[in-house]
């Protein structure tokens, strides 16, 4: 999962916008408050100069049965649930990988916003790998560290020859510029040309 610290505004803005559940609890007299969207984690430790606005307002809400927590759209349909629409874009790079090392082939998310949830390497190597990471923006809007790793999905995943394809039924949010790093170990003697294609959907 990804973790986003928020402050009191834009954790609000972020629950009522995209209609997220939420969870609190209180530790030394602080509320510690969660909202998740499949693998966003937004994350606030409140003031206690807005207790009495998060007491009035979501506390009602909050905490409701764990399943909440990780219903999912289906992934397929065209209009979410806020409104919005998704719309399919698939991006596509080759790239030589020498012989007995390692490159990195970085997408950046071109959208405004956008959900990824495929990736398909091409043409492999047979037990080549790959890790695959997400990244902040080169500016940092996230975390404040450019280019700073947010999570990593993959950890030397063993790659077929001809088509690999994984696919997950957890699709991950991006905001513009985030990366998707895919880092192709080439565990053979010779050069090797690979293709990568990545599904965005993007959200308008």
């Amino acid at each position: 999962m990804i973790n986003i610290e928020l402050n009191y505004s834009d954790w609000k803005a972020k629950v009522d916008t995209d209609l997220l559940s939420h969870f609190s609890y209180k530790e030394i007299g602080t509320y510690k408050l969660i909202a998740i969207d499949g693998p966003m984690v937004y994350l606030h430790e409140l003031d206690q100069d807005n207790d009495l606005d998060y007491e009035e307002n979501y506390l009602i809400n909050a905490n409701k049965k764990a399943g909440n927590y990780y219903s999912r759209e289906p992934f397929a349909t065209k209009v979410l649930k806020n409104g919005t629409k998704l719309f399919r874009r698939k991006h596509g790079k080759k790239e030589t990988i020498q012989a007995n090392t390692s490159k990195d082939i970085i997408f950046i998310n071109p959208y405004n916003s956008a959900k990824v949830n495929k990736l398909e390497i091409i043409d492999a190597n047979a037990l080549d790998r790959i890790d695959l990471q997400v990244l902040d923006t080169p500016s940092g809007t996230i975390s404040t560290i450019p280019n700073y790793m947010l999570n990593q999905f993959g950890f030397d995943v063993v790659v077929a020859d001809l088509i690999y394809s994984d696919k997950s039924d957890y699709d991950a949010d991006l905001i513009k510029d985030m990366q998707v790093k895919i880092t192709y170990h080439n565990d053979s003697n010779i050069d090797k040309e690979v293709g990568f294609n990545i599904i965005f959907h993007e959200v308008v």
